[in-house]
């Protein structure tokens, strides 16, 4: 039944805001399904929702570590420091969100994987926040958001944008234009609230907090902001010009990383051991989720609802980014809410709807309600930072729900009144 899979998914964001695991929350939630609908718990758990789990940690492992090193680097050798000054001198501190956010995005639409963004940026976010004296919590929408917007992007290589190719016959840029508008409209929206929100900080007196083992940086005796930079565009420029396998570019990024700031580095073995265990949680975390999407893409009850869908009379286009929005909502993935539309539904769809078209309101929708707080990506953040959903996730909900789901919104009307179509 539908029904215990929507009471599953309330459960499991019940869970999770009450601070229980997801690597406890999901398996039970998995159980409380598979008996609504009349399956084995045991072959659900120890089949799918085992097998996504297993397979994502065989994909991202070294992603994980690396992109976890990579943060350490930075953070310990005070490059992230230098990176930091540099945009508050730019931007001052009074832009201190939009700042991380618009890094994130750019980094997002260069090729980088939103998991190893949030390794890369999260220390160079606490040196920026440190120096703008905000509060810690507003990091996690600054530098979700950024990743949300990039994975939509027209021409952007993340994967979001690339799978429908296959599927529709398209290109990388389909529905260029319309992806442009929607995705400056939701960045508009984002820097908005971003600063609104770090003033109202500022006015309840809100201040940085520290967390464990952060050693705030202050004076001289760090690397050159040229030098801090090298092995971050090095990682932009592998990924997007010269399109190497992510985990060659990551790894070339912290060898490179490792050579330039050696010197600023008091113990180097440190950040290799520190790195490492650092990314074991967050892949644990994350890798639960995903077999959670898995699993419940396993219940016959949400492929019907899923397929039901694409019975309705509505434009094929609104459809699209319907059906793409709830499956990614329940999967809490944007990626699973991309192949569960492309897999069920966009064949039918594209008979009768530009192709181009329909890729990009696909990947837009992709990234709205798939930021439910089972998401993998913000699980990451929240064992990463070691901060809470309370703390998070209500500025989280805006920036990452609430800002594309009304862009997306806003460019389906257009459509419908002859704009873009």
């Amino acid at each position: 039944m539908l029904l215990f899979v929507v009471l599953g998914l309330c459960l499991l964001i019940i869970l999770v805001s009450k601070k229980v695991n997801v690597i406890v929350a999901a398996p039970l939630v998995i159980i409380f399904v598979a008996l609504g609908n009349g399956m084995s718990p045991y072959e659900l758990v120890t089949g799918p929702y085992v097998a996504g789990a297993a397979g994502f940690i065989e994909s991202f492992i070294f992603i994980f570590i690396l992109g976890a090193i990579f943060g350490k680097v930075m953070e310990q050798s005070g490059g992230a420091y230098s990176i930091g000054n540099a945009l508050v001198a730019m931007l001052g501190t009074k832009r201190a969100a939009t700042a991380i956010f618009l890094a994130s995005l750019l980094l997002g639409v260069g090729g980088i994987a939103g998991f190893v963004i949030i390794f890369t940026l999260y220390p160079l976010g606490l040196s920026v926040f440190d120096q703008a004296n905000l509060p810690r919590r507003l990091l996690i929408p600054s530098i979700g958001a950024g990743i949300i917007m990039a994975i939509s992007a027209p021409a952007t290589p993340q994967i979001q944008n690339l799978m429908p190719m296959d599927y529709l016959g398209t290109t990388s840029t389909a529905g260029f234009w319309p992806g442009i508008f929607s995705v400056t409209v939701s960045s508009v929206i984002i820097a908005l609230y971003l600063e609104h929100v770090a003033a109202r900080a500022r006015r309840r007196e809100e201040v940085f907090d520290h967390p464990e083992g952060y050693v705030p940086r202050a004076g001289g005796g760090f690397p050159p902001v040229y030098l801090a930079c090298i092995p971050l565009i090095s990682i932009v420029v592998l990924l997007s010009v010269f399109q190497l396998d992510p985990l060659v570019s990551l790894g070339s990024g912290v060898l490179l990383a490792f050579i330039v700031l050696f010197s600023w580095l008091p113990k180097p073995l440190e950040v290799l051991n520190e790195g490492t265990k650092t990314a074991m949680m967050p892949l644990l975390f994350a890798s639960s989720s995903v077999g959670f999407g898995v699993a419940l893409q396993a219940v016959p009850a949400f492929l019907t609802f899923i397929e039901a869908l694409a019975d309705s009379t509505l434009n094929p286009l609104v459809l699209a980014g319907i059906t793409t929005n709830v499956a990614a909502g329940l999967v809490g993935s944007a990626s699973g809410g991309v192949v569960l539309t492309l897999t069920t539904v966009a064949p039918e769809l594209s008979a009768s709807a530009d192709p181009a078209l329909l890729h990009r309101v696909i990947t837009l929708a992709a990234a709205g309600l798939d930021t439910l707080p089972h998401n993998n990506g913000y699980l990451t953040m929240l064992a990463f930072s070691g901060l809470t959903f309370a703390q998070t996730y209500k500025e989280y909900f805006v920036t990452t729900v609430v800002a594309p789901v009304f862009a997306l919104a806003l460019l389906l009307f257009l459509f419908s009144v002859g704009v873009f179509v």
